[in-house]
């Protein structure tokens, strides 16, 4: 089923997907792009950001890890929020009460791991309308 169909509008606009976790990464990163989404992959946040700052334009939404060593994931949000206030982020984490609550009101999702695909879905569209 395509991403229309689901109810998203996606504008052409690509998805990227970060998890410290490649397996994390492998799975979500498939699911979208057998439902028809475009997803740019990575297992490193600083590298992350440095792609969102020079490509934000083109990204609909980030699916986003919590903890991730070096810069976490409320670290790498802020800085793509930085690069793009409007910035689509959907945070997951293993224990969603390690994210500090000020940075919950700043994202569009606060999914918890392990997340099932119609909740991530469910959150997508509502980050990209």
């Amino acid at each position: 089923m395509e991403p229309q169909q689901k109810g998203i509008d996606m504008k052409n606009k690509e998805i990227i997907v970060v998890d410290d976790e490649s397996m994390i990464t492998q799975m979500l990163s498939g699911f979208l792009k057998e439902l028809g989404f475009t997803v740019k992959a990575f297992n490193d946040g600083p590298e992350s950001l440095g792609y969102y700052s020079r490509s934000w334009r083109e990204v609909g939404a980030v699916i986003l890890d919590y903890s991730m060593p070096g810069l976490n994931g409320q670290e790498v949000g802020e800085g793509m929020l930085e690069v793009n206030p409007e910035a689509r982020i959907i945070m997951l984490s293993g224990n969603v009460f390690d994210i500090p609550r000020d940075f919950h009101r700043r994202v569009f999702g606060l999914l918890e791991k392990p997340v099932g695909m119609g909740t991530l879905l469910s959150a997508l569209k509502k980050a990209m309308d």
